[in-house]
């Protein structure tokens, strides 16, 4: 009770509002109640002259709060496999693209989680274009030119890999014709935006 007591001190200090607290035991005839008693009167009386509508809106009791409580869980832990799924399939595909891992060695499963990635990274990378083409000026046409230009080299260098993933004839040996070069090097540097700006936008 004791700690109780300190917890709703300490809230109506710093939060600036009124509490009450009315603790029942089975060890004890009466309930303890905080601050005091005319203080709970008090606050009771200002609670039942509000509409029961406010009364009852935030209102919520130990087997309601666990509810709620489990609820948020849940979801927080679907955001969590949803991200845990997309980092490894992520690290899955450059694998893949410097040569340490065939697509051959995967399974059925994997095989399709990593055209699910595939398909995502390439709604990113269409988006990514949108914003540049709002951005660039009307009268620079020529700009929106080398930018679509640069999006069919992205999107077929990715789209070859998930054929080749996918076992499409023809495909079987598309990594090994792309020259990846330094940009492959680090797997943080192909994380980053700025790799993929590089990547859409060219040399300087």
């Amino acid at each position: 009770m004791k700690g109780l007591n300190k917890k709703l001190k300490e809230l109506t200090t710093l939060c600036g509002i009124d509490a009450c607290a009315i603790v029942y035991s089975p060890y004890e005839p009466q309930p303890e109640v905080w601050p005091n008693c005319l203080g709970v009167q008090q606050m009771l009386a200002e609670f039942l002259r509000m509409p029961p509508k406010d009364q009852f809106r935030k209102m919520v009791n130990q087997d309601s709060y666990i509810r709620e409580r489990i609820k948020k869980t849940d979801e927080e832990l679907k955001k969590k496999i949803k991200e845990n799924w997309e980092l490894k399939m992520t690290a899955v595909m450059y694998q893949c693209l410097i040569g340490n891992v065939s697509p051959a060695n995967l399974s059925m499963t994997n095989l399709n989680d990593l055209g699910l990635l595939i398909d995502h990274k390439l709604a990113e990378i269409d988006s990514m274009l949108e914003s540049l083409k709002k951005a660039v000026p009307a009268d620079q046409n020529h700009c929106h030119s080398y930018i679509n230009h640069r999006r069919l080299s992205v999107c077929s260098n990715i789209t070859n890999d998930h054929l080749m993933a996918r076992g499409v004839p023809g495909h079987e040996h598309s990594l090994e014709k792309q020259p990846m070069g330094g940009i492959l090097d680090s797997m943080d540097e192909m994380r980053s935006p700025k790799y993929f700006m590089n990547l859409l936008m060219g040399p300087d």
